[in-house]
């Protein structure tokens, strides 16, 4: 399989780039059924057949501005897409954070509760929950004969319950937060990688430098794809954007793990460059460490992804709780309470433990309610290259290193 995949180095071949048409024309591929471009939108056709710094930044504003310049992100469920509520969806500001630990925030969850998300989330079992209940003390009011029952039995099962509820919810979080850690080395491992490419190849080769740079800021967006199960044409115009080279798309769009065919390009390049001595060993081991690094960022997101907390504690932990709360509203009627009381301890308990499963499930899948969007669009303003002749080294540092070459030199 690997031979299948493998893309002699020997062969890498710049031909003329592709222009970018305009959606009116008719030429330009069709719009996804998630992002759509503006009809209005001009693109530049007079364009250079080589690739330069100018065209690469058009081509990441272009991206950034057009075709994912929406303020929401579709590929998130649309419970999550409001950019006026609170939501780790989001990126916070510093208004966020003040909103969030405000005093007030009390009597605005209290006053906002009826919109509230997770309820809308939690309200086809609530509804299933309330006329049960109703049905339930219904019938031991016209058919039964009025005694009064503890509810010692019934609270020694809430005691499981709430344990594994606790324990599900406490491995949601952790998805939650391991999924937030190795987002963050995306970000991290992209914009070394970034660095590396403008230090070390730029400078010996600048059409493989950008060939390079066009491949890592196509990476979150091909790896953001693949954890949100997004079908590989809504984001075909990004790698056709970004990989004006028809070879180099075809290559990315054909592989089985797309973000891996972008760190399989920069190995090939690697060895390229260190067979024809254009890169030293030190240089040669930090880009294969920075490309190891994407690798392994890919590995470990895709575990997330691909394998769910057990079933079999789900399943458990949901059939004790529709047991608990089916025989809650009987246990409460016969210990001697009133309808009303009996349906208002019923639905705070039932939204409660209900509320509590829903956001173990949440949590359960982070990377399809987090700010991956935004993130992803921040780390591609770090991927541009520079010229090194326009970040001139400080005259202090050249002192310093004539110091040590020279320690005599007063």
């Amino acid at each position: 399989m690997i031979a299948l995949h493998f893309y002699r180095v020997e062969s890498f071949s710049f031909g003329p780039r592709l222009p970018r048409i305009s959606q009116n024309s008719g030429q330009r591929s069709k719009n996804t059924s998630l992002f759509k471009a503006s009809s209005d939108e001009q693109i530049n056709v007079n364009r250079s057949s080589k690739d330069s710094l100018a065209d690469f930044s058009k081509d990441i504003k272009y991206v950034l501005h057009e075709l994912r310049g929406s303020p929401t992100d579709p590929t998130i469920p649309k419970l999550f897409r409001s950019a006026e509520k609170l939501s780790y969806s989001n990126t916070w500001t510093l208004k966020d954070w003040e909103k969030h630990s405000s005093r007030k925030r009390y009597f605005r969850y209290i006053f906002e509760f009826p919109k509230s998300r997770l309820l809308s989330r939690v309200a086809p079992q609530m509804i299933a929950l309330t006329l049960w209940s109703v049905l339930a003390i219904w019938i031991e009011d016209k058919f039964m004969i009025k005694r009064t029952m503890p509810l010692t039995s019934l609270g020694i099962v809430s005691s499981f319950l709430a344990f594994l509820l606790t324990m599900r919810s406490n491995m949601g979080l952790s998805r939650l937060d391991e999924g937030r850690k190795l987002w963050s080395k995306v970000v991290l491992h992209s914009r070394e990688m970034a660095h590396l490419i403008s230090a070390f190849i730029y400078p010996n080769n600048k059409e493989l430098a950008l060939m390079l740079a066009r491949h890592v800021a196509c990476f979150g967006w091909l790896l953001k794809s693949q954890l949100r199960f997004v079908s590989e044409e809504d984001i075909a115009d990004i790698v056709n954007t970004m990989l004006p080279n028809k070879d180099d798309a075809k290559y990315v769009m054909n592989h089985r793990q797309k973000p891996i065919a972008v760190v399989m390009r920069i190995r090939q390049v690697i060895h390229l460059m260190g067979k024809q001595g254009k890169l030293s060993s030190a240089e040669e081991l930090a880009l294969d460490h920075t490309a190891h690094a994407l690798s392994e960022v890919v590995t470990s997101t895709g575990r997330i992804r691909a394998s769910p907390i057990p079933t079999l504690y789900t399943s458990h932990t949901t059939r004790l709780l529709t047991f608990y709360l089916f025989f809650l509203p009987p246990a409460l009627h016969w210990s001697g309470l009133d309808a009303i009381v009996t349906m208002v301890i019923t639905w705070a308990v039932g939204f409660a433990m209900l509320g509590l499963d829903e956001l173990s499930h949440l949590f359960e899948q982070p990377f399809r309610r987090k700010y991956i969007n935004k993130r992803r669009q921040y780390v591609m303003t770090l991927i541009p290259l520079r010229n090194p002749a326009h970040s001139p080294i400080p005259c202090s540092f050249l002192k310093l290193c004539q110091c040590i070459k020279s320690p005599n030199v007063p």
